[in-house]
């Protein structure tokens, strides 16, 4: 980009010294767009099968359909051999290669990227020590009775490497797990005594007897912590078995904990669905349900509840079913009995879903669980006895009373990079010890210098990409403890058993002390990716970093915004999933790229990425996939603000006689050169490059900060909704760090250190718990004049939190009379009181979606009309005297536009094809209040007689065939006096128009017509020749029915099975020449 800016200011300088015509930069770049605003794509190199002639051919076939750069990847999914020698990671030979491609593509002017570790996700390899990787917090539990000294050794710790607790690593049926265990490493952190309440008893005390509907389930196998301890729970025919706990007299619970290897997929904010519930009976015959189990973020889920009592508790387990992965060729059969290794009712309450609170998931509802007021006795007097211990044997004077012992300690969560190759394959390092992850890197970042001569910057490898967060949880690292003292202000030591779900001092205080826990550990997350962007700039020479963090849903604890906010380039993803071809599908990446262009527009960044149109094979969808399906899907990023498209993924092809060849095992969409229009993609990737440049002018303009509150991340609160904005609006999302440190007032609006203003600030219903510093810059900007609605905040978040502060302030913003606060209203209402238009208002017509960015001299609207049909449209936009002109990105081509003005608007009238967008630029001052471009009307003139039209898979000797047939004929010319259009009709998928031999046009998407005129001039007939080209789809399902060895085809996962149906193809008309005038 800097390259561009430079040449742009020199190109200017020239022109004014010598009195010529200044370029207009704009037009030149929307005509032909430089290569920094040009699609990239993801790479992969599949488990050393790896070729240079292969590699020459990829990466000349990128620069030839007018890519800008690749970003290149190590990856295996089980990827079989097909080369004679595999290139092993980072030997003598794959250096080679791997300098032979960046090389090339330096020769080409394409640029590179590399991923932060081999694999895609996250940050690890093989020479992570056990010591550097990711920890998680373990423990074990002993009961003493006081008054007397102890002598005793304490329970050995939880050594094991694996997720929680001494429960080990196993392979799951994710093809994205990350294969064996990597070394043990523990240490133990402290050992701390809590003092029950006189009353407590445990379960032994109170009488309690455990029965099942089979297995041979003991109460001590049930409560004794250790999760390796399992016994079989057989299935049964009426889809239930259970396990049951049986008192002499009525008891009272308010607590439970389960562990029945089930887990919820925090990636995709989905409500916590109940697979099992909790019955209660006093006769032990009849029994209702007390409530449904959600299915937790972590491990073990514990429930905490309204007292329920009863004599008999029963836990009635639904019966396991096979695990599936989309990446299984075939579901296995259902397990015959499920593992259960803890199934615990607690008489006290608990913290209620502690796990994920106290780090071992990442629920993104974590909010809607809070820990119910206890109603008895809570746990005050705690003592550290760290000092007391050697060995792990305790000598300690103890008080009255009974004690809990709390051995605490940390292990390996046993996390590995992934997929990687086997020889780069290594533990993940530790995400929040900053010295093991700048260790991380200069590791891998001095392989990848010294792979490439030194060749890191400008030249060379350029940038380095942080993928979609895939590494699971921690909640350790052994500088913790200090550096939660320094940032929260007290010493976490006597709070350590609150992480077990113990409660201490209240409920309140409890949840308080979680915060301040999760609040710690997303900071050093944060701020590791601060370090990163320094580090390879400064060190290595690089441009910076491609930035993505959840991805979608909720994968760890950290902020988003404030990951992304370190980084030149912040990154997003968005998959293309269900039913190809429809814009009815659910698209998680739309909050991921919403986050991303908030951070761009707030902080002063100029690109807005995403890792683009990724999609699986699973249910018949792979190699589906073309430029007109995919088209909904990029306008729907550029209508949330993305200007560049990283396409995923084309898998280095190594060997022509294999077609179509590698993939990323189930991952598309498949876009290599392989590919039936791989050569047709250039019109596709022109449009999407016109796009990126336009959209990367002047400054973005949106009315709407939308504050998402704290402990949450936006992909984890919106994946499958947004707030509601009122249409004509657009909004940014803002997170704390950014409030605080970013906005300031200025004449009543919300102003960022770049210079951008908002005009209200919105409260998002996650505001009912704020901390004190963001309530006082709220405070602060609230008293400046600028507009606050939304939710009130409630609560204080953090332990030193004063209350009494908190509700003061709350009461100063929202219940003093401001004129511009509205607590509890909402945006329509708001924003029409405060007397703010829209920016842009449909007045009749379809439904449109619009970004607008304001230039120095003028105004650029992006719109689309995302529906498959022709459309129209009245538009009223919030600017005036400007003249308004269509840009379309689909050719390059500008043409006038009809409008009036009214007033301070501009009424301008727009005509839209099937699925179909372009700018309207405004920058020439006019005097002419209105303008009216005449109709064009279309005459039928001729249909063009073409033999063999139709659908290709209705006829038995082309309905398996993938590839590209030839249609010709001789034309009459005939007469006319306007324009002369070609319409081809129905196709199936993408056509090339040639006349006398030239070409005219390569067609993508509906409507399938180009204009002739210029190619015509004064002949009376031509030779018109139609290449049409399909998908692999129809072909790839012939050569499923055949064996192995008489297909035609290959491919490393077997996505087809024969019997599914056919896609349509072929040119199936009509085609017509149309006069247009």
């Amino acid at each position: 980009m800097k390259r561009f800016c430079i040449t742009a200011l020199m190109m200017l300088s020239f022109c004014i010294m010598h009195g010529q015509e200044r370029p207009d930069i704009l037009k030149e770049g929307f005509e032909n767009p430089p290569s920094h605003v040009r699609p990239q794509v993801w790479w992969h190199w599949m488990n050393g099968n790896i070729t240079k002639d292969g590699i020459r051919k990829d990466i000349e076939w990128f620069k030839r359909i007018g890519l800008g750069g690749f970003h290149v990847f190590d990856a295996s999914f089980s990827t079989p051999q097909v080369v004679e020698e595999r290139l092993v990671y980072m030997t003598e030979e794959w250096q080679d290669a791997f300098k032979y491609a960046i090389d090339l593509a330096d020769s080409l002017g394409l640029e590179v990227t590399i991923p932060s570790s081999p694999g895609f996700s996250s940050t690890g390899g093989p020479w992570v020590k056990p010591e550097e990787a990711m920890k998680k917090t373990v423990w074990r539990e002993m009961m003493v009775e006081g008054g007397r000294k102890i002598k005793t050794s304490l329970p050995d710790p939880y050594t094991i490497t694996g997720k929680f607790q001494n429960y080990g690593m196993k392979k799951g049926p994710s093809v994205v797990d990350s294969g064996e265990v990597m070394g043990e490493s523990y240490s133990d952190i402290a050992v701390v005594a809590v003092r029950l309440p006189d009353d407590y008893k445990t379960l032994p005390e109170l009488g309690a007897a455990v029965s099942s509907s089979g297995g041979t389930f003991t109460l001590e196998q049930l409560t004794n912590g250790d999760l390796s301890d399992t016994e079989r729970l057989p299935a049964r025919e009426d889809g239930y078995s259970w396990i049951q706990y049986s008192f002499p007299e009525p008891q009272t619970i308010r607590s439970l904990s389960v562990i029945n290897d089930i887990v919820r997929n925090e990636r995709h904010s989905l409500p916590a669905h109940c697979e099992d519930s909790l019955q209660i009976s006093d006769d032990g015959i009849n029994f209702t349900t007390a409530f449904g189990i959600p299915v937790g973020d972590a491990l073990r889920q514990t429930i905490s509840f309204k007292p329920i009592t009863a004599k008999h508790f029963r836990l009635k387990h639904k019966n396991p079913v096979s695990a599936y992965h989309y990446t299984m060729k075939e579901r296995r059969p259902d397990p015959e009995y499920s593992e259960i290794a803890e199934f615990v009712i607690y008489p006290e309450t608990r913290i209620n879903h502690v796990e994920e609170k106290a780090g071992f998931g990442s629920a993104h509802d974590i909010e809607l669980n809070p820990t119910p007021c206890a109603d008895d006795a809570t746990c005050s007097a705690v003592i550290d006895l760290s000092d007391k211990v050697k060995d792990g044997r305790l000598i300690w004077k103890a008080p009255e009373g009974r004690w809990m012992i709390y051995r605490i300690g940390a292990s390996l969560t046993g996390k590995q990079n992934h997929p990687a190759s086997p020889e780069a394959t290594g533990l993940e390092v530790d995400k929040l010890d900053k010295e093991a992850w700048k260790r991380h890197f200069r590791n891998y970042l001095d392989m990848n210098r010294n792979a490439v001569k030194g060749k890191l910057g400008e030249e060379g490898i350029s940038y380095m990409l942080v993928d979609s967060y895939e590494a699971a949880h921690q909640n350790w690292t052994p500088r913790l403890r200090e550096e939660f003292t320094q940032r929260r202000g007290y010493d976490p030591i006597l709070w350590y058993p609150v992480l077990t779900g113990q409660i201490l001092q209240s409920p309140e205080q409890s949840e308080r002390f979680l915060w301040d826990w999760r609040k710690t550990i997303g900071e050093l997350f944060e701020e590791n990716f601060a370090v990163l962007d320094n580090l390879i700039k400064e060190e290595y020479g690089m441009k910076g970093c491609y930035v993505e963090s959840h991805g979608n849903g909720r994968a760890f604890i950290a902020d988003g915004m404030s990951m992304k906010s370190h980084c030149d380039l912040p990154m997003s993803e968005i998959w293309v999933q269900g039913k190809v071809g429809t814009q009815n599908r659910v698209q998680e990446g739309i909050s991921d790229i919403r986050e991303s262009s908030s951070v761009a527009h707030i902080y002063g960044k100029e690109v807005v990425a995403a890792e683009s149109f990724t999609a699986t094979g699973a249910g018949g969808e792979a190699y589906r996939f073309h430029p007109a399906n995919i088209k909904w899907t990029a306008d729907t990023e550029i209508a949330n603000g993305l200007n560049h498209f990283v396409i995923h993924d084309s898998a280095h092809q190594p060997l022509d006689d294999l077609k179509p060849g590698l993939g990323l095992g189930v991952y598309g969409q498949w876009f290599n050169r392989h590919d039936t229009w791989a050569e047709l993609a250039g019109p596709w990737i022109d449009y999407l490059a016109r796009s990126s440049w336009m959209l990367r002018q002047g400054e973005h303009v949106s009315d709407i900060l939308w504050y998402y509150g704290e402990d949450n991340n936006i992909t984890g609160l919106y994946s499958h909704s947004f707030p509601e904005i009122p249409k004509g609006y657009d909004f940014d999302f803002i997170n704390p760090d950014a409030l605080i440190s970013e906005i300031s007032a200025g004449d009543g609006k919300a102003v960022t250190s770049c210079s951008k203003e908002y005009k209200v600030i919105c409260l998002d219903p996650n505001c009912k718990r704020m901390s004190l510093n963001v309530l006082k810059k709220i405070a602060h900007l609230a008293g400046r004049g600028v507009i606050i609605c939304g939710q009130v905040p409630e609560v204080p978040a953090s332990m030193h939190d004063s209350t009494t502060e908190f509700e003061s302030i709350v009461n100063d913003i929202w219940f003093s009379g401001r004129p511009n606060v509205f607590g509890g209203k909402w945006l329509e209402e708001v924003l029409k009181t405060s007397g703010i238009s829209p920016d842009w208002t449909i007045l009749k017509g379809c439904d449109i979606r619009v970004v607008h960015r304001a230039l120095t001299d003028g105004h650029i609207y992006w719109v689309n009309s995302p529906i498959f049909e022709p459309q129209c449209a009245e538009i009223s936009l919030r600017v005036s005297g400007l003249k308004p002109q269509k840009w379309n990105p689909m050719n390059g081509k500008i043409s006038d536009l009809s409008y009036r003005f009214d007033g301070d608007k501009t009424i301008i009238n727009l005509d839209f094809e099937s699925n179909d967008a372009f700018f309207i630029v405004l920058r020439e001052e006019t005097d002419t209040t209105s303008l009216t471009i005449p109709e064009v009307r279309h005459e039928v003139l001729k249909e063009l007689v073409i033999n063999e039209l139709g659908c290709w898979t209705e006829n038995p000797e082309t309905r398996y065939f993938s590839g590209t047939r030839s249609f010709r004929c001789t034309i009459d010319v005939p007469e006319h006096t306007g324009s002369l259009l070609l319409d081809l009709g129905e196709v199936y998928n993408l056509a090339q128009v040639f006349i006398d031999g030239q070409p005219v046009e390569t067609l993508w998407k509906t409507p399938f017509r180009t204009d002739i005129t210029s190619h015509i001039k004064d002949k009376k007939s031509i030779d018109l020749e139609i290449r049409v080209t399909n998908l692999w789809v129809n072909h790839l399902i012939g050569d499923a029915q055949k064996d192995q060895s008489e297909r035609s085809s290959y491919v490393s996962f077997d996505f087809y099975n024969g019997s599914e149906p056919l896609q349509k193809s072929g040119l199936i008309g009509p085609v017509t020449l149309i006069e247009a005038q």
